[in-house]
């Protein structure tokens, strides 16, 4: 995949606006919104406190993947971390869904 621009949002929005320009108006309208800043706010220090500095990155168990895998490594490292670690929900009583009124 090619890298484009310097990844700021600025410029990454003016790579964008130079293909479809039928969406032009409406990217320019989500960006300048942003209605969700603080979710990506909140995701980027999140990532950063865990030490991602790249994508892909994964977080499997307590560890850190980065980069591309095949599946069946991906697999692998979920099976495997599966295997040794008790779910957080496991303990949690399940609660029937909700019925649709009729």
């Amino acid at each position: 995949m090619e890298r484009r621009g310097d990844g700021q949002p600025e410029t990454v929005l003016q790579a964008l606006r130079s293909g479809d320009r039928s969406r032009r108006s409406q990217m320019e309208t989500c960006y300048d919104a942003r209605k969700y800043q603080k979710r990506i706010g909140a995701n980027l220090a999140d990532g950063l406190r865990r030490g991602v500095g790249s994508t892909p990155t994964f977080i499997i168990g307590n560890k850190l993947y980065r980069g591309m895998s095949s599946y069946d490594e991906m697999k692998g490292i979920v099976d495997s971390v599966a295997k040794t670690t008790t779910s957080p929900l496991a303990n949690v009583p399940s609660t029937p869904a909700p019925q649709k009124p009729k």
